[in-house]
């Protein structure tokens, strides 16, 4: 079956067509991250995006244009993101470490201790309200630490689709918690 079959058959929400179509060019997109970051753990990570935003975005896939080249469009608009977002995040750590009082208790206060457990239970909250299946990856990968190579052998289902499943948990999740 051809490219622009499995994009077809992906425009209808057919989720073997998205799978294919994920194995087909997931060794492209990250080879092209791994030469952008030189970090495989970030590559990986945007890769994911990449995929979860094309295949959110499918509909908008000219068929008369190279699929490859428009994910690697995608995986390159992701990586510049991530660059605009981690300067941010850096230049918003210095002020924060500038703030910072000379000492500082390592214990919590009853005050800090009250909002740190309020913020666990907002957590568990929007945990518990994803679905079964979600909720499920999100425990074994974070509650439980096992690996993606474990949760997907567990789920009888490949590597990558338990990565793009548990991305999206984590976006959904994200959303709840309104991060």
């Amino acid at each position: 079956m051809d490219i622009n079959s499995l994009v077809k058959k992906a425009l209808t929400k057919d989720q073997r067509a998205f799978n294919l179509l994920f194995d087909l060019h997931w060794d492209y997109v990250y080879g092209y991250l791994v030469k952008k970051t030189a970090n495989t753990t970030l590559s990986e990570e945007i890769a994911l995006k990449c995929f979860s935003k094309a295949f959110d975005k499918i509909n908008q896939f000219d068929l008369q244009a190279n699929f490859a080249s428009w994910l690697v469009s995608i995986a390159h608009h992701q990586w510049i993101d991530h660059l605009r977002q981690s300067q941010s995040k850096k230049a918003q750590m210095v002020e924060s470490v500038e703030e910072v009082p000379e000492y500082s208790s390592p214990h919590l206060g009853p005050e800090d201790a009250m909002i740190a457990n309020q913020k666990w239970e907002k957590l568990l909250a929007c945990i518990q309200a994803l679905t079964p299946a979600y909720r499920q990856l999100i425990q074994l990968r974070y509650m439980e630490g096992l690996s993606y190579q474990k949760i997907a052998a567990m789920q009888q289902e490949p590597l990558n689709t338990v990565k793009v499943k548990l991305f999206r948990a984590k976006k959904i999740l994200a959303e709840k918690l309104a991060l």
